[in-house]
């Protein structure tokens, strides 16, 4: 994250200068060679080493993707080095990409076009990752703010290879666009079972005051459909008293793989 910060400060000191310097009645021309190029290049060598020679948790908590983005090295981000896992966004057709040899699974995510579900712009952040799945943070921001404030919604997302979806097991939104979203930090904690996953979060709800905590913990068994004898994620909220599926059980929108291309599921 310290590096992230110094990119940023870079980035931008970059801008002022290269501003100022065009602004000299005694400026050569070569833009290359304006003391705001130099820092932006500096910047960019800075943002590569990370990329190249972070661990993967450093990678994930320093980079996020964004629909704004256009440089393909943004809208990139590798998950597992060793593996060659990729998770890819493609803003122009909002979809979200996860890669790597002998897997290409593909989903469609909320953007621009998404109707009721609309997200005039996102950003999309890891929480944690490995071969087999993901967790992601998609926040959602309302039409002309920047990153991180009035936003409308956020979704997380726990990806599972094996069943080729995107269990959206929490989410939160305002229809004000004026008030922080319910819950706070810290992110949700997902454990992977032997048969599947178990998430644990404990939050504050903004949204009342003073704050209450609130207490999650669901488990996640890989179960086989009757019907379409697929295999799918079966919730249980061992919150609940009765040991049935509970209040944070309730399906939200989750995302089944448009692309599902494996020749192995580990």
């Amino acid at each position: 994250m310290k590096n992230n910060i110094i990119y940023f400060f870079v980035m931008t000191l970059a801008v002022t200068i290269g501003s100022v310097a065009s602004a000299n009645p005694y400026f050569s021309g070569d833009e290359s060679q304006t003391p705001g190029a130099i820092a932006e290049k500096k910047g960019e060598k800075i943002s590569d080493d990370l990329r190249r020679t972070a661990s993967d948790k450093e990678r994930w908590q320093s980079f996020s993707l964004g629909s704004g983005d256009t440089d393909p090295k943004a809208l990139e981000l590798v998950l597992i080095k060793s593996s060659g896992f990729v998770m890819r966004l493609d803003p122009k057709e909002e979809r979200l990409y996860f890669e790597r040899k002998g897997l290409r699974q593909a989903f469609a995510i909320q953007g621009p076009s998404g109707g009721d579900e609309v997200c005039p712009k996102y950003s999309i952040r890891v929480i944690d990752a490995a071969v087999d799945h993901a967790v992601i943070l998609q926040n959602c921001y309302a039409d002309g703010a920047a990153p991180g404030t009035m936003e409308i919604s956020s979704d997380y997302y726990l990806y599972d290879v094996k069943t080729a979806i995107m269990l959206d097991f929490w989410r939160s939104g305002t229809e004000t666009k004026k008030i922080p979203l319910a819950f706070v930090r810290p992110d949700p904690v997902v454990k992977k079972t032997d048969n599947g996953y178990r998430i644990d979060w404990v939050y504050r709800d903004k949204t009342s005051a003073p704050q209450d905590a609130v207490t999650m913990h669901n488990v996640y068994h890989y179960a086989v459909d009757s019907d379409s004898k697929l295999l799918y994620l079966r919730c249980k909220d061992l919150t609940n008293t009765q040991g049935a599926e509970g209040d944070f059980c309730e399906k939200g929108g989750d995302l089944k793989a448009i692309i599902d291309n494996r020749m192995s599921t580990h």
